[in-house]
């Protein structure tokens, strides 16, 4: 068995290879962020902090008497804030913002997806 099949396996797990690559890009990124912007104290950005902790309790389904929820009311409730996080979510314009909060704004743009 050479080393690279004990690393890998017998066959290339993509999972693992799509994890390898974007560690690599994400290294390469930031081997290439300006060490002005590195130093700079972490911009304030409260309102997509916000819409990202109420995305995230929107993930978890209501609890009722210890079943969770997914009645046609709770899914149409969730429908209504997901699309109240989303007016606000696109009323932001990270156009001026560091990289590092642009990278934030697009995780959360992701997030949003995923539950769309």
């Amino acid at each position: 068995m050479t080393r690279a099949s004990s690393v890998w396996g017998s066959r290339a797990d993509p999972l693992r290879l799509a994890t390898c690559i974007v560690a690599l890009l994400t290294l390469a990124w930031v081997a290439g962020v300006p060490r002005s912007e590195a130093r700079q104290a972490p911009a304030n950005r409260p309102d997509l902090a916000q819409i990202f902790e109420e995305l995230r309790s929107l993930r978890q389904a209501r609890v009722v008497d210890g079943i969770p929820d997914y009645s046609v009311a709770a899914v149409e409730a969730q429908k209504r804030q997901l699309s109240a996080l989303r007016v606000r979510f696109d009323a932001l314009d990270p156009s001026g913002w560091p990289t590092r909060d642009v990278v934030d704004y697009l995780l959360v743009r992701s997030e949003l997806d995923m539950l769309d």
